[in-house]
């Protein structure tokens, strides 16, 4: 929601041209797609501002064996 965000759209087609890509409009529904995604020996990595990392921690679940 902040004004000096990119959007996710911009950042997709940035990557597109290097890898696949899947984006999420909301931090936390990219963590959880980001979690069903990753192999089991696989890494998710969260980059960006504090409060970025807390909006995607809301998606990710204490319970799951990948965190």
């Amino acid at each position: 929601p902040d004004g000096r965000a990119v959007p996710v759209q911009h950042l997709q087609e940035l990557a597109a041209a290097h890898t696949e890509v899947y984006g999420a409009e909301v931090p936390a529904e990219a963590a959880k797609l980001a979690l069903k995604l990753c192999p089991k020996e696989g890494l998710v990595l969260v980059c960006g501002s504090m409060y970025l990392l807390s909006d995607a921690k809301a998606g990710l679940s204490a319970g799951n064996d990948k965190i």
